[in-house]
């Protein structure tokens, strides 16, 4: 499994806001993962520093898309997906 994030969530899903807000019961943090935290260099919404700082607080590789905004997976699809095929070929090893 893979866990890819813009730096909204933390280490597990119990810590995670948006799990909290919408009752998410699942399990993540039992499957193992290769996790991966997409920072927006621009973002005005979560800070850039914030998000490095949960990464590093959920021991995530993190890759920074300077000049992205909040809307990373949009406005910077090809490295956003660059990062997901990092995941996922450390996660098949």
């Amino acid at each position: 499994m893979i866990a890819i994030c813009v730096g909204c969530c933390d280490s597990t899903p119990a810590n995670d806001p948006m799990c909290r807000t919408f009752g998410n019961t699942c399990k993540i943090s039992a499957i193992p993962t290769s996790k991966a935290t997409v920072v927006a260099g621009s973002d005005r919404t979560i800070s850039p520093d914030l998000a490095r700082w949960r990464a590093k607080r959920a021991r995530s590789h993190t890759v920074d898309v300077a000049g992205a905004s909040h809307s990373v997976y949009v406005s910077h699809p090809k490295e956003v997906a660059d990062v997901i095929e990092s995941a996922a070929r450390a996660a098949s090893k």
